[in-house]
């Protein structure tokens, strides 16, 4: 009997700190949530964070919301993960896509033409890189991996 209490007890204590462990990877850092504007070539897009969701926006001529997903934050580490693709930023019905949803399109629009779907899939990979904020300033640096052809 002391035995199965015993045996019990490290499982109980195993399944919290792991749940404990768990929420500390899924965390999110407050600090980020708020609107985060950067203009690369004369271009300005925007990311705005909220509490584990974000949104990326495309602010050149009127606001167009391009994607949207959910991000996780550990010590200075982000990681971004796209959910949904606005069909009116590709050309498509204005209306948010899942990723096998738009997937699923580009390869009946695209059927036939010889084009491949890689750059569509590599809109959808989860991304991770370091992140810091400084007063007003937001610094993300998310690596480009490069493939030899």
């Amino acid at each position: 009997m002391i035995n199965k209490i015993l045996k019990l007890k490290i499982l109980v204590f195993i399944l919290v700190f792991g749940m404990m462990v768990n929420l500390g990877i899924m965390a999110q850092d407050s600090n980020l949530n708020g609107t985060w504007v950067i203009n690369i070539a004369g271009s300005n897009t925007e990311l705005t964070f909220n509490n584990g969701n974000y949104d990326q926006s495309s602010i050149t001529s009127g606001v167009t919301v391009l994607m949207r997903g959910t991000y996780t934050t550990s010590g200075n580490s982000l990681t971004m993960i796209p959910r949904q693709v606005h069909g009116g930023s590709m050309g498509l019905e204005a209306r948010w896509y899942s990723k096998d949803d738009f997937l699923s399109t580009m390869r009946r629009m695209l059927h036939g033409t010889g084009m491949g779907m890689e750059i569509f899939e590599m809109m959808f990979l989860e991304q991770t890189g370091t992140y810091s904020i400084r007063g007003n300033a937001l610094t993300i640096a998310i690596p480009q991996v490069y493939t030899r052809r």
